[in-house]
């Protein structure tokens, strides 16, 4: 049943946290009662800056999991790291950012 699913939304910031914060502000219009919306946000290794503005944009955020890599792996390995936490939760659903 659907509504027993989490939907994890996945998406990969590199030096574009405005984006992202927007990403993640239109994904949380989402959200239900049921907290069945969760959101992986992998950074690729961003400036330090850019890096910053996100953690303080997401730090009081209960379903959002900020991943950082320590290199710029390119977005589909970051993608992929994003899916492989999301895996962990086998009656998960992932939507691509």
């Amino acid at each position: 049943m659907l509504s027993q699913r989490r939907i994890y939304f996945i998406a990969v910031n590199y030096n574009n946290s405005e984006y992202s914060i927007k990403y993640i502000e239109s994904v949380n219009r989402l959200i239900t009662s049921d907290n069945s919306i969760k959101i992986i946000i992998v950074d690729n290794n961003s400036e330090i800056e850019d890096y910053s503005r996100l953690m303080n944009a997401v730090k009081n955020m209960n379903n959002l999991k900020l991943i950082r890599n320590e290199k710029n792996v390119g977005y589909f390995v970051g993608l992929n790291i994003g899916i492989r936490y999301a895996a962990v939760d086998k009656n998960s659903l992932c939507v691509i950012g």
